[in-house]
């Protein structure tokens, strides 16, 4: 009766250790697909940001940094002049290329992540 006790309590917390365990996989699961869905939707705010048809050339042109304290994270906006050239060689005035950035704590280790297109100025302006 004792051994049939202890063998029924050995099962029960084999199966219990594989359900926990099971619990933390999907709990870990859960909380990087929503800190990645986070991160992609503000580099996407942030360059929606950027590239509004509502800004003079120079405030287009200007880096900016915002700081996302509350979640101690950091989103670098860089605004850079493309020297691209068209088929004749002509140099393509008026188009940047942009570059979000954002940078995060986790685990304390320093994470990164960016997204960048290319914008023609004149384009989007009224």
């Amino acid at each position: 009766m004792l051994l049939e006790a202890l063998l029924a309590i050995t099962i029960f917390s084999i199966s219990i250790t594989g359900i926990v365990l099971a619990l933390q996989t999907s709990s870990t699961l859960v909380q990087n697909v929503s800190r990645e869905a986070w991160i992609q939707k503000q580099l996407k705010s942030a360059l929606a940001e950027a590239l509004k048809a509502t800004q003079t050339q120079e405030e287009f042109e200007a880096q900016k940094i915002i700081s996302l304290e509350e979640f101690g994270a950091e989103t670098v906006v860089d605004i850079i002049p493309s020297e691209m050239e068209s088929a004749e060689g002509e140099v393509l005035n008026n188009l940047y290329e942009v570059i979000v950035t954002i940078t995060w704590l986790e685990n304390n280790n320093k994470q990164e992540a960016s997204i960048n297109t290319l914008h023609y100025y004149p384009l989007y302006q009224n």
